[in-house]
């Protein structure tokens, strides 16, 4: 007897409140979490097989949360259990999870390599987030200056075999996109940039590149493009989600369902509010309200100059509701090559 696709059985056998099912590679929870605890598990695609049958146990399979989102919300959420249960699950569930996710990155690992010749050529962190966001349809690249987001978006293009990129950067970056796209594995007649000089978008290529300022402008025609990837280089200039720009990308990202990958080179330096447009964007639970969002997550607070200024608020909570989406990293915690990575 099943429910849902899930054996009844086995979900009412559930006893412990963290387990590992091998057979489906879904890890399960079982407690009554609080509000926060809840949000937090919608957030990273946690989710309930029944709630009026079950409705303290919860699951979400390895393919869709990272290990490091799994872990923060394990430690948010079922941390007594974690500190008094410690020995037993780390001779059992942490050794059945951390084989599955061994499996799971090399079957990935396996179909990147098959989909791009160059993968080996790639940087680890280019790797590890080739991995983290092979599943995802929405991605945030929170990669540092100098760590190859280019590159790693790029990458992404060929790894999930996407038909038709839209590479929207600002106008100064146009063609360092198109020098990048060269270098790692496309012709001429795969890219289309668009600028003063080019009307007419060819039918034939793999990537089109686009500065954000005349974006507008070709709406009808990106609209009328089986557009199946779009990265957002520099996304802090969709943060403005009343902006033109945001609209237009929100269009195209509703008439095509793409893939979205949003690329960030100061992940450190995005507020509250910045937040909120790729939340929006990304269709996360979280962004659906921003009146809501800034009430949670953000507070004023009186400088000693008598200004006011409004600062993060419940950042823990957020940033466990916005893991599973960022995949970020930083250079003082990597280590690196010489500053040419590649040839």
């Amino acid at each position: 007897m099943s429910l849902q696709g899930y054996d009844i059985a086995y979900l009412a056998s559930i006893t412990e409140e963290l387990s590992y099912n091998e057979s489906t590679c879904e890890v399960f929870f079982k407690k009554v979490y609080d509000v926060n605890s809840m949000e937090a598990a919608k957030c990273i695609g946690i989710t309930q097989p029944d709630s009026s049958i079950f409705p303290d146990i919860y699951r979400v399979h390895i393919n869709d949360i990272s290990r490091e989102s799994l872990w923060k919300f394990m430690r948010y959420a079922h941390m007594p259990y974690l500190q008094s249960n410690i020995k037993v699950l780390q001779d059992d569930f942490f050794v059945k999870l951390g084989a599955a996710y061994k499996k799971r990155d090399e079957m990935i690992e396996g179909m990147c390599r098959d989909n791009y010749e160059k993968y080996d050529k790639l940087m680890f962190h280019q790797k590890e987030s080739a991995i983290e966001g092979f599943y995802k349809q929405k991605f945030v690249l929170a990669l540092e200056q100098g760590l190859g987001k280019t590159l790693a978006s790029i990458a992404r293009s060929f790894f999930l075999k996407k038909k038709k990129t839209l590479v929207v950067c600002p106008a100064v970056a146009k063609y360092n996109w198109v020098d990048e796209l060269y270098e790692w594995g496309c012709a001429i007649s795969d890219i289309t940039v668009v600028d003063k000089e080019k009307t007419r978008v060819s039918s034939t290529e793999l990537f089109i590149v686009i500065n954000y300022d005349v974006l507008d402008k070709w709406l009808p025609i990106l609209k009328s493009k089986e557009i199946d990837h779009i990265i957002l280089d520099e996304c802090h200039k969709v943060k403005n989600v009343k902006s033109i720009r945001n609209k237009v990308i929100n269009e195209i990202s509703r008439a095509k369902k793409p893939t979205i990958t949003f690329l960030s080179g100061t992940p450190a330096s995005n507020n509250v509010e910045d937040i909120f447009a790729y939340l929006e964007l990304s269709e996360h639970p979280l962004g659906s309200d921003k009146s809501l969002f800034l009430k949670k997550f953000t507070q004023q607070v009186r400088l000693k100059n008598g200004d006011v200024k409004t600062i993060g608020a419940n950042l823990e909570h957020l940033n466990i509701c916005i893991s599973n989406l960022f995949f970020r990293r930083r250079k003082d915690v990597l280590s690196l090559p010489g500053k040419k990575y590649h040839k």
